[in-house]
């Protein structure tokens, strides 16, 4: 059974032909992966859409740090309890595909597909998947 997360990397990649390549390619790449491969991999694509004061020195550590120096764009605001559990790979990923929808124009409330919603969606899940990773990695 697939996980939420691993549905909308699935999605991401194959239903949204208006998102760059590169970014539907990696979560293509990386919807069965581990979390550090999954980090890994979503945050080196996204070095090339982050702002130098947003760059990754580690994408696994949590996304913390990262979020004060980089807030996500649009609106979007996220509880400290997501943040400790999304690292900071996925939180640039998401950084850039906020950018990419804001572009595209996904945050009109007329919009069949909402940017917020997507963004949302893939926050919670990543936490769901790396506290349920971190938990199971405890035991």
């Amino acid at each position: 059974m697939s996980s939420k997360l691993e549905v909308i990397l699935k999605q991401i990649s194959r239903g949204c032909p208006e998102i760059p390549y590169d970014l539907r390619h990696v979560s293509g790449q990386v919807w069965q992966a581990d979390r550090i491969s999954r980090a890994t991999a979503l945050g080196k694509v996204a070095l090339s859409y982050l702002p130098a004061q947003c760059q990754l020195a580690d994408p696994n550590e949590p996304a913390t740090a990262l979020s004060y120096s980089c807030p996500l764009p649009n609106q979007h605001t996220i509880s400290p309890y997501l943040l400790a559990n999304v690292d900071a790979g996925t939180y640039g990923y998401i950084w850039a595909l906020s950018i990419v929808f804001g572009e595209l124009g996904l945050y009109d409330s007329t919009k069949k597909i909402s940017g917020h919603q997507v963004i949302k969606n893939l926050l919670l899940a990543t936490a769901k998947s790396n506290e349920a990773t971190s938990d199971r990695q405890a035991q």
